[in-house]
């Protein structure tokens, strides 16, 4: 069973705050629940802000006290509460909670938008690529630990562009293909993986040419990935930050995705365009540059 702890997922956050929202609707106290399932008010308390999983065995139960009769609503919220409980293929890799969060939203969302600003987006890296970049961000981390996280994201990289992976649109700032991070041989690898890897049906890339702007003035200097979530869920964005991966959900973020959509369709060029572009900056890098 999955430790939620102080910092709860995404997803424990999401079952906790559906099953306060039914409870406060059917208009029964905490501790009518908490003498419903036998515990303490503090633990009923705990499952709702996400902190404690709620049995899967008590599920049922509550959703009848909270008179939920929705057959649709009930199956998506059994859906959430084991994917709270289940252990993933992330586990072993040594993964924390940021980190999962990130993994649970790409594998259950039905489309993700990202905008990528400063570096290639993490899913579409290929491994020297980002084992160049983790040496400068986590010089001095342990070596196993270093492996267990360019292998995690190797793997997210290969799930999400296998044929059950979601529709991709990505959105990539010229400028990034402009750093040849690692040197020549690494950035001509990565170029070459981004041209094969925009002609797979379910991923759309585009290129903000060097000369957009508008994407500052949307305060996305960083960019950032939406998750377009399966099961009615909420929309997420992440955002990265010096301090970590920052969350939000909809409805406060359409702008957000209305953002998107404007830079995909009156700024960036179009596939074809894009696609050329990526060759001819393929064509400029210097092979024989040294990290």
């Amino acid at each position: 069973m999955e430790d939620v702890g102080k910092q709860p997922t995404i997803r424990a956050r999401w079952l906790g705050k559906e099953l306060q929202e039914l409870r406060k609707a059917a208009g029964v106290e905490v501790q009518a629940v908490a003498e419903f399932l036998g515990k303490q008010r503090a633990v009923v308390s705990r499952f709702e802000r996400g902190e404690f999983p709620i049995s899967i065995d008590e599920l049922p139960g509550l959703l009848d006290l909270y008179r939920l009769n929705d057959l649709k609503k009930r199956a998506s919220l059994f859906k959430l509460a084991q994917e709270v409980t289940q252990r993933g293929w992330a586990d072993g890799h040594g993964v924390d909670s940021g980190l999962a969060n990130l993994i649970w939203l790409e594998e259950n969302a039905q489309r993700i938008l990202i905008v990528s600003t400063a570096v290639v987006h993490g899913l579409f890296q290929t491994p020297d690529y980002a084992r160049t970049l983790f040496d400068v961000w986590a010089h001095d981390e342990d070596p196993d630990q270093a492996r267990r996280w360019l292998d995690t994201r190797q793997v997210r990289g290969e799930l999400i562009q296998g044929p059950a992976g979601p529709l991709v649109k990505v959105l990539l700032l010229e400028t990034v293909l402009d750093h040849q991070v690692g040197g020549g041989v690494v950035m001509a690898d990565q170029i070459n993986h981004l041209i094969s890897t925009a002609e797979l049906p379910q991923i759309e890339l585009r290129v903000l040419p060097r000369k957009v702007w508008k994407h500052i003035g949307m305060s996305v200097e960083t960019g950032f990935t939406l998750f377009e979530m399966r099961n009615d869920w909420p929309t997420v964005v992440a955002t990265d930050s010096p301090a970590g991966t920052v969350y939000a959900e909809s409805p406060d973020i359409d702008w957000v995705s209305e953002g998107f959509q404007s830079l995909w369709h009156d700024e960036a060029l179009d596939e074809s365009q894009s696609a050329d572009l990526l060759k001819a900056k393929l064509k400029d890098v210097t092979i024989d540059d040294q990290p």
